[in-house]
């Protein structure tokens, strides 16, 4: 009798975790490096609203790249050679018209798909 309890379980197991791996869909989890421009930030403001700039799948790794939250003219006023302040600030500071309140950009929003809670 304890045979057969300990062979339907570990066949219980092995079923279960071979379903598992076959409900990823064989699909590969990505690697992205998100980086801001004036397409995939929001400036000074959070709305749930906003529609994702990126989407994901659980398992993707995201790297995402931040900036500070200073102008180009700040900067330069403080004596930053022009050659060291990032393009994509200065490409922000000229192109993004829609702007919150607050001062901070941040890059997203970004909606996962497949995350589950903890």
């Amino acid at each position: 009798m304890t045979r057969h309890v300990v062979l339907r379980t570990f066949l219980f197991v092995c079923l279960a975790a071979r379903c598992a791996r076959n409900s990823r869909s064989d699909r590969q989890d990505r690697f992205i490096s998100f980086k801001p421009t004036p397409k995939t930030v929001t400036w000074g403001y959070y709305d749930p609203k906003t529609p994702p700039v990126l989407r994901i799948q659980s398992g993707d790794t995201v790297e995402i790249q931040t900036l500070i939250a200073s102008s180009p003219e700040r900067f330069e006023s403080a004596r930053v050679p022009p050659d060291q302040i990032e393009q994509p600030l200065r490409d922000i500071f000229n192109q993004v018209k829609e702007k919150g309140p607050g001062a901070h950009v941040l890059t997203g929003p970004i909606y996962n798909r497949g995350s589950r809670e903890g």
